[in-house]
């Protein structure tokens, strides 16, 4: 081992510029050379090899991603085969003659067991060359057939749809090399119009039109309602009638007067404060004045005056009964206060006070 190497380094020592030499020419060759021989082939992406001297492009297979050794004079293709989106701009008429511009998304994939026979009939260039020229000749063509109002709301997913099959179709037959058929290049996913331009007058119009039809159907809907709420009127108002054609007959007297002990009974168990005046109601039901709470404003008496007797009334004073004073004292009267008012056909209250010999009610005394 120990005599080789001592070989080994006696050589060299004879041959040290060529051995230099030759070294540098390698080291040249491979920082020269590793770019054309060694590809990397990104995720998502296939190679084509195109072979100078070997019979050009292969078609027959393709390269998946990953590190590839080719010759340096060989050329590797890459395509990308992942879900691309592409958006153009398309220039359309419709039925009625209007120029509108529309913008067409369309999302497509290459069919990788067909890219090396692509890449030699079509290129790289296959976004110009096929696919963007056939989309918009299809969406002129199928656009051509509909009103601006009906392209763009109320059939745009058919008319999309159209245009995917009319396109696939068309690369598929139409665009196929030579001895050769139905050769599929792409896989067109989906095709979107995702926006249009109409002249502004047009645009304009469009817009009134569609405001005006809302509103019709706005009133439609209102006049629907009010026809529904008049039959439901009329349903509650027969309702109403049967009910009183069946209770017409059980409305006696003494019902009513139970009634109206039980309304009694239920007003006088409220939180408000209230007068009541026992003998005098309707039915011998107790009177009971309202209002009491404080809430009524009152008028302050101006001076002395006397008590007036309950139940006295002074006819002359028009409108709705009120108390009067009967000044026995000898004072002056006082200016009338409000008093509560009395429903029409109820009798006035009795009076508590005690009469004095001649029916005539005490007198009151002024203060101090």
């Amino acid at each position: 081992m120990l005599e080789a190497f001592k070989r080994f380094w006696f050589w060299i020592d004879n041959h040290l510029v060529s051995t230099t030499i030759t070294i540098v020419m390698a080291a040249i060759l491979v920082i020269v050379l590793w770019p054309m021989s060694v590809i990397f082939i990104p995720a998502g992406h296939v190679g084509v090899l195109w072979s100078r001297f070997f019979g050009g492009t292969v078609t027959d297979r393709h390269y998946a991603e990953g590190m590839r050794l080719i010759l340096p004079w060989d050329v590797m293709n890459i395509y990308d085969a992942r879900v691309q989106l592409i958006e153009r701009d398309y220039d359309v008429l419709t039925a009625d003659g209007l120029r509108s511009t529309i913008n067409v998304a369309f999302r497509f994939r290459i069919d990788a067991e067909h890219v090396g026979t692509m890449h030699k009939f079509v290129g790289p260039d296959y976004l110009r060359s096929l696919v963007v020229p056939d989309v918009g000749s299809e969406a002129r063509h199928i656009l051509a057939r509909y009103q601006p109002e009906e392209a763009f709301t109320t059939y745009r997913t058919n008319i999309e749809d159209q245009i995917r099959q009319n396109v696939e179709r068309n690369l598929l037959e139409n665009f196929n090399p030579p001895d050769e058929d139905h050769i599929r290049f792409f896989f067109i996913e989906d095709i979107l119009i995702r926006g249009v331009q109409f002249p502004p007058a047009v645009a304009d119009a469009i817009e009134r039109k569609r405001v005006e039809y809302n509103r019709a159907q706005q009133y439609e809907f209102s006049i629907e309602a009010e026809r529904r709420e008049a039959i439901r009127k009329q349903i509650e108002a027969e309702g109403i009638r049967a009910f009183q054609d069946t209770i017409r007959d059980g409305l006696t007297d003494n019902y009513l007067r139970w009634r109206g002990i039980e309304a009694t009974l239920a007003l006088s168990r409220s939180p408000n404060s209230k007068v009541v005046v026992i003998g005098s109601g309707p039915g011998g039901l107790p009177i009971i004045l309202g209002g009491m709470d404080g809430n009524t404003p009152t008028v302050p008496p101006a001076g002395p005056m006397s008590v007036p007797p309950l139940g006295t009334l002074d006819p002359s004073a028009g409108g709705p009964a009120r108390f009067r004073d009967e000044g026995l004292s000898g004072s002056p009267p006082s200016p009338a206060a409000p008093a509560p008012l009395i429903s029409p056909g109820t009798p006035p209250a009795p009076s508590t006070a005690p009469l004095r010999p001649g029916g005539a009610p005490p007198a009151s005394r002024p203060p101090g």
